[in-house]
């Protein structure tokens, strides 16, 4: 799990990382079955609603619908930010009890979408040098670095 914030003022976001998928699916105030709601399109002073048409994405078991997004990411409060597309979800179904979403971090990516996958938008930014992450995983501390290694 991760947290983000996402969009103005910064919301937090917490976050499944999937390695197999490839774009950020956030639960929002437009969700009708969705447990929490943390993203308000109606409260952010950035969102851009990119389109009325409605998408679908299936992360295995669980199924999403939702309309396409472009707002301020952050990945710490207010620091390390971008303009970011994503899924604001109107129907969520199988997302786990205390996730908001679920982010794919695939290192295979849809070329048509590479300013939908977070680590390339990072570099393209210039947040990262590298498109790449590590992921530490532990029941104690688990964390993810972006951008390269953690060296400690």
């Amino acid at each position: 799990m991760a947290t983000f914030y996402i969009g103005t003022p910064g919301k937090p976001v917490r976050v499944i990382l999937d390695t197999g998928s490839e774009h950020l699916a956030v639960a929002s105030d437009l969700c009708e079955n969705c447990p929490t709601k943390p993203y308000s399109l109606a409260q952010s002073k950035t969102n851009q609603l990119l389109s009325n048409d409605t998408s679908s994405v299936v992360y295995g078991s669980a199924k999403f619908e939702g309309k396409q997004t472009q707002d301020k990411t952050c990945m710490l409060k207010e620091k390390s930010c971008m303009d970011f597309k994503f899924l604001s979800l109107s129907k969520g179904e199988g997302l786990d009890q205390g996730s908001d979403g679920i982010l794919g971090l695939s290192p295979e990516m849809s070329t048509d979408r590479s300013d939908q996958h977070l680590v390339w938008s990072l570099m393209k930014a210039g947040l990262i040098d590298r498109a790449s992450f590590s992921l530490s995983l532990s029941d104690q501390s688990s964390f993810a670095v972006f951008g390269g290694i953690d060296e400690e």
